[in-house]
């Protein structure tokens, strides 16, 4: 064959056209043909082209679908052994040419099956060699050609700019046209929802190009296009088991989603329909796999991605949640359930939903603990059934109590007062101790607040002569109404506690924590007003038949609307804020403050005593109490009128005490004489006692048996029990009787409280009183030095014994309040016993038992877990920043004891010559991971109660920064082989993320937006460090173990939070992670960040040596 010289740049492929032809003509040998070719590419220059040639695929494209005029087998053949040289050789682009034939081939397979047939050969060798391609320069030309030919940008919706973008889509666009091409074959189209292939199957399909085909239908054809069926199946098949491939995929699974549901709705058809896959030995796990999403980004099953995020463990996904007593094993990972669960019982009434945070919480541990959903809720299912119809009776109770007045509550004619008796009935049914919390289960207190408001604002204003007289002859008041409604209201605000809880803050501390009314109206309009909320209102409303709220509930409420309460809430915060201030002659608060003294103190006032400045010149009947014969002496003022004047009666009458001039049992009759006239006026007696406890001015009453009740009976008998209650803490317990003395001192106003108390007796008519005064007392003798609980205990046991076990357990807690060493070791206590480390724990095998045991059960007296007692009494820890510092510090001495008990002394050593060690001792690495894991979602679980979001904001963004930051020396002198320090890492990775989740949950949609702001701040951290720009003072391998540790979690478990953080910082990070060798965390990384870094991580996983 003579050729001429190869020709110029411009004019080199015409010349490949025409050898090409004539080789074919000659059967000319392909290395001969593809040596020419070369050289001709070469001697043109930069327009060469080569390699990966646009120009030369389409020149190679042409002579396979045009077939040769002289002999057309043999051209035809000696065309695809050119291609196969030029793609071996890397002369022409192998996408581009495989792109062009696929619409061209695949439509004329069945009159040119072995045309079909060398084509699939060619796409399994060279369909899928991107990496070097994307480098090539003419990369973008060729993307744009294969663009326009499959239609990809305009089929998927997202330009094909970026090479790794293009990758994906031209992956999922092979893989899909061979699952059509089966599909065609064996008529299942027609099944599906679209009833034809995506890309061109049939003749029909194709538009008029100059390569003809001729019908040759023998035999041999049709059994060479059943087998061609069967080799589509089997590429299908090679295709999934790639791990390349399957890591392209998982990209377009993450970001294509309704794409990719198009396309694993044919593959299920594929699988459950093909007589082809059914009749053959093809295996069906690979398309399981990829249809059921069990393929990640690595191409291996889902359980052996954990195993690649920690080497350090083969984990098992969690069982069943029925054996979660069990010690420190995988059912212990539940805790932190339990501990939620428990705290709702003590009754503390939170302003955020609790059962929200339970089903955020349950969520975020079945993604970290991998378990099954029907495992994770059986434990919760019949609870969730009593929840269901609570919800039903709440939500008409809120309904019933709303108003439905327009927004000005003034006034003698609004519609509430009609309603009194009725609102009357609906208030003393939900005044029960147990009932409030109910609400706060379903985040409802901020809607009840608002209708308790609205009424009280009504009746406060009315005389106590405005009254009904119901059925059974019984008569109640405006006072009645007022005060039912005044003392829920203030149960479920809290502001009784003294300011010694209020140290506890965030999104799910109690309502107290809040110390303003406009809080709750401020979370009762986000509640009610959002497009959210109204849409599931009236979902719910619905679903339960619930009538349809009146409009007025649809508006904003403040406390402008109710000014009588606004009034009421300023003085009492100026009550708390500083002493009261004496008031002018002649006012009218000066004169109800008169008229009240006297009335409560008339026996006094007949000896001649003056009480504080009021003069005892009363000629009032010397009656002992407000009786139904001298109610009438009472004065007939507005309940707002006598609230106003109740803090100066109850300083006055506190001085007059102090001074002697009034006997401490006349104190609190009188005291009781004005709570059974006005109900409401115990809120205000109880606030100023907290009040005036704070402020230290008054002098100790000392409990003697003579001026004030003497507590010496039962002190001794409390201090012993006491003893038993905290035992399993090891904490030492501080003497009640000192110096000989057995009788103690209380401070002023906690001995008038607790002696106005005991004056009540144990009846119903008492119950509504007890439902405040109770959890008041209890909170404002914890706030007092010790041992003033345990005095109160010991004096209330005298009154009521069976009452003894609660109020021992009450005093028991307060050793913790005011002894940071005490609380610390009740801390370390707590992990010891759940990790099964504690010899004086309530129970040896470790877990749920050991830390929470049974609860606290009366009837008798023994060491109570240290997880209830924590429960107990982290509420009135002083400084939470300081906790959260020490649950960090106990967290790693449980790891160094973690190390030391459960890991060999072998084994340790062994890991300094394998990676991770994982080819010994599997078994005790399994143990001792499972154990930091338990650990750490304890610690974890201790913060975010402890201090809810705020708390686990500041551990993430500043205290674990600044543990890295400085040198720790966790394994001294080396004993463990560093194994201390790679446990260590990753129990701060599962502190880190589980803090995280149980804050902020793990929905894409934050309740919050301060776990963007922190996820940033913290993944900027640590890029920086893996940049080098911040300098580490910690041990190497527990920063490398909590990165990976902390980034993979963040990957499998929270995927959400990547998305949240900008693509420039997790390139950083992908970057440090593939400079340790961590590719496939690298990758999985950029995999979760959303579709605008689908194209970087497709080419990081070209890119890698995988």
């Amino acid at each position: 064959m003579a050729m001429s010289a190869p020709p110029p740049a411009s004019s080199w492929l015409e010349w490949t056209a025409e050898y090409t032809k004539a080789a074919q003509a000659e059967s000319r040998p392909p290395p001969e043909w593809a040596a020419r070719v070369a050289a001709a590419s070469a001697a043109a220059g930069e327009g060469g082209d080569v390699p990966w040639s646009a120009g030369l695929a389409e020149v190679l494209a042409r002579a396979l679908l045009s077939g040769g005029a002289a002999a057309p087998a043999a051209a035809a053949a000696a065309a695809w052994k050119y291609a196969e040289a030029a793609l071996a050789a890397r002369l022409a682009s192998p996408a581009l040419l495989l792109a062009i034939l696929s619409t061209r081939v695949i439509p004329q397979r069945f009159s040119r099956p072995m045309e079909y047939r060398l084509y699939l050969e060619l796409l399994k060798r060279h369909g899928f060699s991107f990496h070097y391609q994307m480098k090539a320069a003419n990369f973008r030309k060729i993307m744009g050609l294969i663009d326009g030919n499959l239609s990809l940008s305009k089929i998927f919706g997202i330009s094909t700019c970026q090479p790794g973008v293009f990758v994906v889509h031209f992956v999922l666009c092979i893989l899909w046209q061979l699952v059509d091409v089966v599909l065609d074959d064996e008529g299942l189209l027609e099944l599906t929802p679209e009833k034809k292939a995506q890309w061109p199957t049939r003749p029909e399909d194709v538009s008029t190009f100059e390569g003809t085909f001729t019908e040759h239908r023998t035999e041999k054809i049709e059994k060479l296009q059943k087998m061609n069926t069967v080799t589509t199946m089997e590429l299908i098949e090679h295709l999934l088991r790639n791990k390349v491939i399957t890591r392209i995929l998982s990209l377009a699974r993450e970001n294509m989603q309704s794409h990719w549901g198009a396309f694993t709705n044919r593959l299920h058809l594929l699988a459950t329909n093909s007589s082809t896959l059914q009749n053959s030995a093809i295996s069906l796990e690979p398309f399981q796999q990829l249809i059921l999403g069990d393929c990640n980004v690595y191409g291996e099953t889902k359980h052996n991605m954990r195993k690649r995020f920690h080497p350090i463990v083969a984990s098992n996904p969690l069982s069943s949640p029925n054996g979660r007593c069990l010690g420190a094993s995988y059912s212990a990972l539940w805790i932190p359930i339990d501990m939620y669960l428990e705290d709702c019982l003590d009754g503390s009434i939170a302003a955020t939903n609790s059962i929200e945070i339970l089903s955020g919480l349950v969520k975020a541990l079945q993604s970290v603990n991998r378990s099954t959903w029907h495992d994770a809720f059986l434990a919760l299912w019949v609870a969730s059934l009593r929840l269901v119809q609570r919800e039903h009776t709440i939500r008409l109770v809120v309904k019933l109590l709303s108003p439905s007045d327009p927004i000005d509550y003034s006034g003698r004619e609004s519609l509430l007062i009609k309603l009194g008796p009725m609102l009357n009935v609906i208030l003393s049914g939900i005044s029960a101790v147990d009932y409030a919390p109910i609400f706060s289960f379903h985040g409802l207190i901020p809607e009840l607040a608002a209708a308790l408001m609205a009424i009280c604002e009504v009746f406060g204003c009315l005389s106590p002569s405005v009254s009904w007289t119901l059925r059974t002859g019984e008569e109640i008041s405006a006072h009645t109404v007022f005060s039912n409604a005044f003392i829920l209201l203030l149960r479920l605000w809290k502001f009784n506690h003294p300011p010694l809880e209020y140290c506890v803050m965030g999104d799910g501390a109690p309502v107290g924590s809040q110390l303003t009314p406009e809080y709750l109206l401020l979370l009762r309009n986000s509640q009610v007003l959002s497009p959210s909320s109204l849409a599931k209102q009236r979902s719910v409303q619905r679903q339960l038949q619930v009538p349809t709220s009146h409009p007025s509930c649809e508006h904003p409420i403040f406390m402008d609307s109710f000014p009588k309460l606004k009034l009421w809430y300023r003085q009492h915060q100026a009550c708390l804020a500083s002493t009261l201030s004496g008031l002018a002659h002649g006012t009218p608060v000066r004169n109800n403050v008169d008229s009240l003294l006297n009335l409560m103190f008339r026996k006094a006032n007949k000896g001649g005593t003056s009480i504080g400045s009021i003069s005892g010149s009363s000629s009032i009947s010397n009656s002992s109490g407000p009786g139904g014969d001298d109610l009438h002496l009472w004065p007939q003022l507005p309940a707002w009128e006598i609230l106003e004047a109740v803090p100066f009666v109850v300083d006055a009458a506190l001085t007059a005490c102090s001074h002697g001039r009034l006997f401490p049992r006349e104190l609190a009759t009188g005291l009781k004489d004005l709570a059974d006239f006005l109900p409401a006026s115990l809120a205000t007696i109880v606030s100023y006692f907290s009040a005036e406890v704070t402020r230290g001015v008054w002098k100790p009453a000392s409990m003697n048996g003579s001026d004030w009740p003497s507590p010496s009976v039962n002190l001794s008998m409390v201090e012993e029990h006491i003893k038993k209650i905290v035992a399993a803490t090891g904490v030492d317990v501080p003497r009640l009787v000192t110096g000989g003395s057995s009788s103690g001192t209380l401070p002023l106003p906690l001995a008038a409280f607790v002696s106005l108390t005991i004056t009540y007796k144990l009846d119903k008519a008492s119950e509504r009183f007890l439902n405040l005064a109770g959890p008041a007392l209890e909170n404002l003798a914890a706030s007092c030095p010790w041992p003033s609980m345990a005095i109160v205990a010991a004096l209330w046991t005298q009154k009521v014994k069976r009452w003894s076990d609660f109020l021992v357990f009450s005093a028991s807690r307060t050793v913790f309040h005011h002894n940071n060493d005490a609380v610390i070791q009740l801390l370390r206590s707590c992990f010891a016993a759940t990790l099964g480390m504690s010899s004086t724990s309530v129970c040896s095998c470790g877990g749920v038992a050991s830390l929470l045991g049974h609860g606290y059960c009366p009837g008798g007296f023994s060491p109570v877990a240290p997880g209830i007692l924590y429960l107990r009494i982290f509420r009135c820890i002083k400084d939470c920043s300081i906790l959260a510092e020490d649950i960090l510090y106990l967290l790693m001495l449980s790891v160094k004891d973690i190390a030391e008990t459960t890991v060999p002394r072998q084994l340790s050593d062994k890991l300094k010559t394998t990676k991770y060690g994982t080819r010994h001792g599997r078994v005790s690495l399994s143990a001792a991971m499972t154990q930091v894991k338990v650990a750490a979602s304890l610690g974890a679980t201790l913060v975010w109660l402890s201090g809810g979001t705020a708390l686990v904001q500041s551990l993430i963004q500043e205290m674990l920064p600044s543990w890295f930051l400085s040198v720790q020396n966790l394994d001294q002198g080396g004993t463990r082989g560093g194994m201390v320090y790679k446990l260590g890492g990753h129990a701060l990775a599962y502190l880190a993320v589980y803090s995280g989740m149980f804050a902020w949950g793990i929905d894409p949609t934050p309740v919050s937006r301060r776990r963007e702001r922190v996820t940033r701040s913290h993944l900027e951290f640590l890029a920086s460090a893996l940049d080098g720009k911040i300098s580490l003072g910690c041990d190497p391998s527990l920063w490398r173990a909590y990165v990976a540790g902390f980034l993979g979690l963040v990957v499998e478990c929270t995927p959400c939070w990547v998305q949240e953080v900008e693509l420039r910082v997790l390139k950083r990070l992908s970057s440090g992670l593939r400079q340790w060798g961590e590719d496939e965390l690298a990758v999985a990384l950029l995999r979760r960040a959303g579709p605008e870094a689908m194209g970087t991580a497709a080419e990081l996983i070209l890119g890698s040596e995988w």
